[in-house]
């Protein structure tokens, strides 16, 4: 699980930012849909309930949660370079 987790999450989250500087907010919702899954497999509740508000905000391209979700993201690509 956790090589899995290691091998995905950087590409994921390159997608993810890739999809944000096109501004493609709807797409994006997506790949936060995707990430939130890995966010609910290491137990962050409350990071995954951030993730959740953000999805669906992006569906209405709303990014006020960007900065939150993007901390996430640093956390847990740092959880997995220290893996």
């Amino acid at each position: 699980m956790l090589a899995i987790l290691k091998r995905e999450l950087p590409e994921e989250i390159a997608i993810y930012k890739e999809q944000m500087r096109r501004k493609d907010f709807v797409i994006a919702a997506q790949s936060v849909h995707k990430l939130k899954h890995k966010i609910s497999i290491l137990g962050l509740e409350k990071s995954y309930y951030i993730a959740e508000e953000y999805e669906d905000d992006l569906k209405n391209s709303n990014i006020d949660l960007q900065l939150s979700f993007e901390d996430i993201l640093k956390l847990l690509n740092q959880f997995v370079i220290e893996i």
